[in-house]
């Protein structure tokens, strides 16, 4: 009985880190066809300049985005841009998480 409780919150917790990957990487991918630099993504993604990306604001982009969420499933991609867990995503926490997919690599520019 307990092995069958234990093994179902495994399921369950490998489950939510299989979405959370799945549905990081979808808005990650919007984010890098919305937005050639970090910076710009950053500055439209904080509507209400507050240094900040709050979670209602991550949340209308997605909708606008056709990306309609659970609460859990916005919780799960909300935090995994979160990198400090402070309940807003500041511009370090998103260089964190998606510096490396979104800013250009410099090898590729020559003059």
């Amino acid at each position: 009985m307990i092995t069958d409780r234990y093994e179902t919150l495994n399921r369950r917790v490998l489950e939510e880190q299989i979405e959370q990957m799945d549905l990081s990487r979808t808005v990650l991918d919007k984010i890098r066809s919305q937005w050639k630099t970090l910076k710009k993504a950053f500055s439209d993604l904080n509507q209400d300049r507050s240094g900040a990306i709050k979670p209602e604001e991550l949340r209308g982009y997605l909708l606008h985005w056709g990306l309609s969420l659970t609460d859990a499933q916005f919780r799960l991609v909300f935090q995994h841009f979160d990198a400090d867990q402070d309940g807003k995503i500041s511009y370090e926490d998103l260089q964190k998480t998606a510096g490396e997919a979104i800013k250009p690599k410099e090898q590729l520019y020559f003059r």
